[in-house]
């Protein structure tokens, strides 16, 4: 016959129990965030590795497909002739993203492209944002179950810090382009509503400067591939 034990020593192992199966019920898993954020660091140093060894299938891998599915749309309409008044009417971001292909990728090679090729010839002609910003070191990693903000460290003392987005999109971290896109609204936000020829050439102007256009490029990039 086993010996029982005494009801005092039965209470205080029930209540014990009862605890311990409680906080693992009603508290967080302990780490789950810092998970997310060793994920999403991964992530982007994998980004940044294929940059510096000019991986592009990997760039390309790490856009979402409505990304993928924005640049596939605009290519036709920046290999077609003329459309001046129909870029005019697009949102500051798609307009600008015409006028950039036509004014940095050569009409014969823009057309085999589609979304995809776009971004892996983007990334390999080193384009895609400026090459010093994107291998900055990582300053700072928040991150939830669904996206991270991945901070680097400022190029100097004063100059703004640089941060990408990333969202989870079943096991794995892609680059989330709503932020870029919002960004580049709200830069060219103060743009002239009246149109002319001039303010045609005023909105093209920094591309001006990145692509090395000539006065005659800036008004010929609104109704032509220039190269």
């Amino acid at each position: 016959m086993h010996a029982r034990l005494p009801l005092r020593m039965n209470f205080h192992v029930l209540l014990a129990a009862t605890l311990v199966c409680a906080t693992l019920v009603f508290l967080p898993s302990c780490g789950e965030k810092d998970y997310n954020a060793r994920e999403a660091r991964q992530a982007f140093e994998a980004w940044q590795n294929a940059y510096s060894s000019s991986d592009t299938k990997t760039i390309a891998d790490m856009c979402q497909k409505d990304t993928i599915d924005r640049y596939t749309r605009l290519i036709p309409i920046a290999l077609a002739f003329g459309k001046r008044e129909e870029i005019r009417a697009m949102s500051n971001a798609d307009k600008y993203e015409v006028l950039f292909m036509r004014a940095m990728v050569p009409r014969k090679e823009l057309l085999k492209m589609d979304g995809r090729a776009y971004v892996e010839y983007m990334a390999r002609i080193g384009h895609t944002m400026d090459p010093r910003k994107r291998m900055l070191p990582i300053m700072r990693v928040r991150a939830t179950d669904d996206y991270a903000d991945i901070t680097l460290k400022a190029e100097a003392n004063g100059q703004a810090a640089t941060t990408f987005r990333l969202v989870r999109v079943g096991d794995r971290w892609l680059f989330d382009e709503r932020d870029r896109l919002q960004a580049i609204e709200q830069e060219l936000s103060g743009s002239p509503r009246t149109v002319s020829s001039e303010t045609d050439r005023a909105f093209v102007r920094g591309l001006g400067t990145v692509a090395g256009l000539t006065d005659r490029d800036l008004t010929d990039v609104w109704d032509r591939c220039i190269r």
